[in-house]
């Protein structure tokens, strides 16, 4: 097999331009401060309520909330409050 492709076959070191890259990155976008997301009991109540009403607009909400909250929400920068 071959490689790894980040590494130099010369030396098997990490290419100096990648660890270059990642420390630059490291800096450059910080984590954001970590702050409790929306409770799952909103998200659960939403979800009731969208199933209830049987109207697809509701449904179709209540899932584009889910899929904000597991995969789009980084929640230090949606859910922070301003001191």
């Amino acid at each position: 097999g071959l490689g790894a492709p980040r590494t130099a076959p010369a030396t098997r070191r990490m290419d100096s331009r990648w660890t270059r890259l990642w420390k630059d990155w490291k800096h450059y976008d910080d984590p954001p401060k970590r702050v409790k997301p929306i409770p799952l009991g909103i998200l659960l109540e939403a979800q009731r309520l969208a199933d209830e009403s049987g109207s697809i607009a509701l449904q179709a909400t209540a899932r584009m909330m889910w899929v904000a909250f597991f995969f789009l929400c980084r929640p230090g920068e949606y859910c922070a409050t301003v001191d």
